[in-house]
């Protein structure tokens, strides 16, 4: 009987400027890898009255695997299980990789803040073929 094999895969993020927007490859996947899932958890939340946003993607869609969200505290708070919802993950069958690439955080800083977000990313990574 076939299986899949999937591994979970695991990075925390912080950005690197309290005053400027970034996009970070956090993981990094292969020709013929298939992302079946993606999930968010805050670990540190930025400043009161900081606005900005997080997605997580690639070149293909930066929110392809976890739409736009806000990392403060007031609205996801710590600990908040952010489940993948992009566009990549609406067929349950997730997204193939045809060649090697990375998977990107994308912070869109817009104004305030002097704590930087801390956020935990997992992904659920399969090998399709050679």
């Amino acid at each position: 009987m076939p299986y899949a094999m999937v591994r979970k895969v695991t990075a925390v993020w912080t950005a690197t400027s309290a005053t400027a927007s970034e996009t970070t490859g956090i993981f990094t996947v292969k020709k013929g890898d298939r992302v079946w899932g993606a999930s968010a958890n805050p670990v540190r939340a930025a400043s009161v009255g900081a606005v900005g946003t997080v997605s997580l993607g690639d070149g293909d869609g930066v929110a392809g695997y976890i739409g736009t969200f806000t990392p403060t505290a007031a609205a996801n708070a710590l600990g908040t299980f952010i489940a993948g919802a992009g566009t990549f993950l609406d067929a349950s069958g997730g997204k193939i990789y045809a060649a090697d690439d990375t998977i990107d955080v994308d912070f869109i800083y817009t104004s305030g803040g002097v704590i930087l977000p801390r956020i935990k990313f997992t992904i659920y990574i399969g090998r399709e073929t050679n």
